[in-house]
This record gives structure tokens, sequence and C-alpha cells, in this order.
């Protein structure tokens, strides 16, 4: 499966520009160390990033290696603060967004997200109401048949 990332921008409360890393709930993430010193990834909380089923809160990468990470079950939706640090050099704080995508055989009902994000200036009530609107008004005709 191939690496897909999005990268929102926005300011926060306190008027600071932030950056946010925006993947899919059903994706992957490769961390790539192109450091000549080893960087250590460790999340605030929570990790969305997963080795089988388990939550990697804290990941070490050898300088110039890289390693795979499934997003984890459950994330769809969230946002997670990660601190990574290369041996000798200051921190950063980015954020990691999990996007809930839309999948075969889903609906406005298991991906609510996406459909508020896709829209824009029509309002999800219009959509979930009109949804609704279609399946009543499609079962009544075949009902009658």
């Amino acid at each position: 499966m191939p690496d897909k990332m999005t990268i929102r921008i926005k300011v926060n409360d306190a008027n600071q520009t932030v950056s946010r890393f925006a993947v899919d709930d059903k994706g992957q993430v490769t961390l790539y160390n192109d450091a000549s010193a080893d960087v250590n990834v460790k999340f605030d909380g929570v990790s969305p990033l997963c080795t089988g089923n388990d939550p990697q809160e804290s990941i070490d990468i050898l300088a110039g290696k890289h390693e795979v990470y499934k997003v984890c079950d459950g994330s769809g939706g969230q946002e997670f603060k990660y601190t990574a640090v290369v041996a000798g050099a200051d921190p950063e704080d980015p954020i990691i967004f999990v996007e809930r995508v839309l999948t075969p055989g889903g609906g406005v009902f298991t991906n609510p997200i996406f459909f508020v994000e896709v829209v824009g200036g029509i309002t999800a009530a219009a959509i979930v109401g009109g949804f609704i609107g279609y399946r009543i008004a499609k079962r009544r005709f075949m009902l009658k048949q």
C-alpha cells in the first residue's frame, strides 16, 4: 500500500501557524531518518501508529534508516501530537491528523467526516436528510412492486 499524506495548515488558538500531516485511517506511514544521528519520535498520549495491533508510543530510528507503521484501527478523525528529536538537535512538535475515508460499502453513517469535508458550503444535515429521504422513498417504491 503506498503512503498518502496531506498537509493541512491552520492557525491555532495561540495565533501560531500549525501544520498537521493528514493520513488515511486505513493507510500506513513510513518514517525516514535522513539525519546523520539517531531519531526518537514520541507521542503525547496514545499513538496512531501500530506494529500489528500495538500502538508504538515511542519510536527509535537509526541514522539513515526508515520504519513502516500502519495506522491503528480506531484512529480516524483524531489528532496526535508527537515530538521528534534527532540526537544533538532541537526537537519539533508536529501533529498527525488521521482522516476518515470513504471505503467500498461505507456510507454517511460510517464515514461522517468525509462528507462534511468534501461538500464545503452544504450542511451535513442537508446531506444526511437527503440520503435518508432517498432511502425511504426507494424502500416504499420497492414495497409497492
